[in-house]
């Protein structure tokens, strides 16, 4: 419980840890307004985020995305990406600190906006700081691939914004991996292996191996996306999130 608005860093250090803040604020008027939500509001809405936190068993796969997002992508995103412009500095708040899901969502959201954030960077599109300026880390930016791709096709430059994405990616998942533990490769069906997991608690979850998990994230955002990938996601992040609270990584 706090009773100021922790920072978006702080924000992804607890949650990469375990924890999540719920802020009440007791000196101020409740007609006073927090971005687009006054004080009760702001507290219903922190309440809400830890419920989804914890709902659905999903609390440690998220626990082992937060984790991941800290310890191999805040870094890249402090030197590199801080100065993809302020529609990324908004997408990275927000899934760093106000966004509560199934690690399926986080990681789809986070690449997507990591996607639109390089391609602005190829393009040289310039945001306009006013626009963005006063905007709260709880305003999704909604940015959108499509008219960006056409954009990159007309220029002659969707093949170089394409290495550029995933060199990005390639990076942090390289350092992730370092860090993780993989099972060994599982041959099977990937229908009939989705269908029995389904149902089942996170920890019988069939878990990927390194190239299995790499496939999978590869995969997102893509019409190759199978239901396979986001079972190999969930159960290793999952599994990334159990070592996390046991102690087992540094974060």
């Amino acid at each position: 419980l706090m009773h100021k608005i922790p920072s978006a860093q702080a924000l992804l250090r607890m949650q990469a840890s375990g924890e999540r803040a719920c802020t009440a604020f007791l000196d101020c008027d409740l007609d006073r307004v927090y971005g687009h939500r006054d004080p009760l509001e702001f507290l219903v809405h922190d309440l809400s985020h830890i419920e989804k936190f914890v709902a659905n068993g999903m609390y440690q796969q998220q626990v082992g995305f937060f984790a991941f997002l800290r310890s191999s992508c805040a870094a890249r995103h402090a030197e590199v990406w801080s100065d993809f412009g302020h529609g990324w500095r908004l997408a990275w708040n927000y899934v760093t600190s106000d966004m509560n899901a199934s690690v399926c969502h986080l990681a789809a959201t986070f690449a997507a906006q990591l996607m639109v954030a390089v391609s602005k960077k190829i393009l040289g599109v310039v945001e306009d700081d006013e626009e963005w300026k006063d905007m709260k880390a709880d305003v999704y930016p909604r940015g959108k691939m499509g008219p960006l791709r056409v954009m990159l096709a007309e220029r002659n430059l969707l093949e170089q914004f394409e290495v550029a994405f995933v060199t990005e990616v390639d990076m942090v998942l390289a350092d992730h991996c370092s860090r993780a533990d993989f099972a060994k490769e599982v041959a099977c069906d990937p229908v009939d292996l989705a269908g029995r997991c389904l149902g089942m608690p996170f920890d019988e979850w069939t878990a990927p191996s390194r190239a299995q998990f790499l496939q999978s994230f590869g995969r997102l955002c893509s019409d190759q996306f199978q239901q396979v990938d986001g079972m190999f996601l969930t159960a290793h992040f999952h599994r990334h999130g159990l070592r996390v609270l046991a102690g087992g990584l540094e974060q």
